[in-house]
């Protein structure tokens, strides 16, 4: 009997290992996915995230759902809740869900702390279109181009108006169309910006410019005229 029962235990111990295993794997899978997304507290990103949900800046194009979306210099909102990883050792999980929360948040960060990011992270525009963005590339260049993008349109929208021309409001057009710094409006609310793509203009969110210039190398920004 003592036998039975000492191969029964056994069994027992032998059918919950594979149940730790499988725990075990899942969180070393969201570790790691977490890990190749960890940055220092005063990564580039980060400072991006912060001007692009600051008021009062050039730079501010981010809102939230539970503030005023009606200023004209909001391009585009985060979608919350957003988490991060803090620290490798003894690490801890913080969930955002504000713009204030997020800026609190970078801004008592230092060179010393280490930031993991889970994604996906979503932006938001005014209609409600969604932008996925699926690792720590695509998060930097869609607020570094963004940013760039509204901070320098809302800075030469004044100065045409300044100028009374009659034209279309055209920002920053250089001599070469596939400048960074060539973008014009082509919606009444300033949201999005003029794409050639292949030899034909088209209407982008500034949430989805980064990903689409990426993915087709021929296009620019800026009418096709240009």
């Amino acid at each position: 009997m003592k036998q039975l029962k000492l191969i029964t235990t056994g069994l027992k111990y032998l059918m919950f290992i594979p149940l730790l295993m499988f725990v075990n794997c899942d969180n070393s899978e969201e570790m790691n996915q977490t890990g190749e997304n960890m940055v220092q507290g005063n990564a580039n990103v980060l400072r991006l995230m912060v001007a692009a949900v600051s008021s009062g800046s050039d730079a501010t194009i981010t809102k939230s759902g539970t503030t005023d979306t009606t200023s004209d210099s909001q391009c585009t909102m985060f979608q919350y809740p957003i988490s991060f990883l803090l620290n490798v050792e003894d690490p801890q999980e913080k969930v955002i869900n504000s713009d204030e929360e997020l800026t609190t948040f970078i801004n008592s960060l230092t060179s010393l702390n280490y930031v993991g990011f889970y994604f996906p992270i979503i932006l938001t525009d005014y209609e409600g279109n969604k932008t996925q963005l699926d690792n720590l590339d695509d998060l930097e260049g869609t607020l570094e181009l963004a940013v760039e993008v509204c901070s320098g349109a809302d800075d030469n929208s004044d100065s045409d108006s300044d100028n009374s021309s009659d034209t279309d409001t055209d920002v920053n057009q250089g001599d070469n169309g596939g400048s960074d710094n060539d973008y014009t409006w082509c919606d009444k609310n300033q949201k999005k910006v003029s794409v050639c793509h292949n030899g034909n203009d088209i209407c982008i969110s500034v949430n989805a410019l980064y990903q689409h210039l990426s993915q087709h190398k021929d296009c620019y920004l800026g009418p096709c005229d240009n």
